[in-house]
């Protein structure tokens, strides 16, 4: 683990807890010091290839403004990671929730499709990204891919 719980990094975030973690990156629950607030924090290792897709995708998404998507506040890095710290959204993931609800209701259901929708549909609109769209079988996991226009 790159951080530990209490540790203070970049001399503004404290570490409160591990939140999860991915192939090439962890993510930490931090307090800011200064103004009191919650915030997730990605640490992207850079020795992994995807360092540059990861720095390439949080400079696309801190222009974004959607209540769907998270807010990026700032891009930190040191020796070993690149840092990412953007909204923490309490609550558990969609793959988390249908895994964890055999049975939705139909109008839970279609409230779920419209929000994503909404989030297409946010970013479909503007011009300067491009939006490759990946739903996969069986949890229909969305993955949103962005990318600048050259």
């Amino acid at each position: 683990m790159l951080f530990q719980q209490g540790d203070i990094i970049f001399h503004k975030y404290r570490i409160i807890a591990p939140l999860g973690n991915g192939a090439y990156s962890q993510v930490f629950l931090v307090e800011h010091i200064n103004l009191n607030i919650f915030r997730a924090l990605k640490c992207i290792n850079k020795q992994f290839a995807s360092y540059g897709f990861a720095i390439n995708e949080a400079n696309i998404l801190k222009n974004l403004r959607h209540p769907g998507i998270p807010i990026i506040y700032d891009i930190e890095e040191n020796n070993d990671c690149v840092c990412i710290i953007e909204d923490y959204i309490e609550g558990m993931s969609l793959n988390s929730f249908i895994y964890n609800n055999s049975h939705i209701s139909i109008s839970t259901a279609l409230d779920i499709i419209l929000q994503l929708c909404q989030i297409v549909e946010y970013l479909s609109n503007l011009s300067s990204i491009l939006c490759h769209i990946i739903i996969s079988h069986p949890y229909c996991l969305l993955q949103i891919v962005l990318f600048r226009d050259l």
